[in-house]
């Protein structure tokens, strides 16, 4: 999978996205998932360069937001936390 999931995107543009995620691999594509651009797929040519946007950027702000970044297609509930 080279394909990351980004949750707490609100307000946040796709080119600022991109040209965040870009310092640590080659991004071949993003895409919001929901009407309110909170969630997104961020994918990368080789998923070490993902990996090492995960490592990077989980937990760090965006545009003021605090992003939580994970490797997937999908978020995936934290597995402490009962799915909503």
């Amino acid at each position: 999978m080279r394909g990351l999931a980004v949750k707490g995107l609100e307000r946040v543009k796709i080119a600022d996205m991109a040209a965040a995620f870009e310092k640590h691999g080659t991004v071949t594509n993003v895409k919001f998932m929901d009407d309110r651009n909170a969630d997104a797929i961020v994918e990368f040519q080789r998923i070490g360069e993902a990996a090492e946007a995960v490592s990077h950027l989980h937990g760090t702000k965006l545009k003021n937001r605090t992003i939580e970044v994970q490797l997937g297609d999908r978020f995936m509930p934290n597995p402490r936390q009962p799915a909503a």
